[in-house]
């Protein structure tokens, strides 16, 4: 186990799959780390954020990405019920498109 994956998973509780492979410029939210979920064989790009809360309504959210996508660089992935399998996140203000066939 990688020394910033032991720091995700041990310390603040998130739920990295071993498989996943991310940047270290990847950025999760350590407001609420437990509402953070990677699939397996998932790429995260450098600067992609992964938040977890809305400060403004003071809500604290699950962010779960589904196995086998790839988030680019410097895309947001926000907390929605479930993005599926094979997402592409592309450098956007959203994640703009995923697959639910799995």
């Amino acid at each position: 186990m990688g020394g910033k994956r032991f720091y995700f998973d041990r310390l603040w509780g998130m739920d990295i799959d071993p498989t996943a492979i991310f940047l270290l410029g990847a950025r999760f939210d350590m407001t609420y780390p437990k509402g953070v979920h990677v699939g397996a064989e998932t790429d995260i790009a450098f600067d992609a954020a992964i938040p977890t809360d809305d400060t403004t309504r003071k809500t604290y959210r699950h962010t779960r990405i589904g196995g086998r996508g790839f988030t680019g660089a410097r895309s947001v992935i926000h907390p929605i019920p479930d993005i599926g399998v094979r997402l592409f996140g592309r450098p956007q203000p959203y994640a703009v498109q995923h697959d639910r066939t799995g």
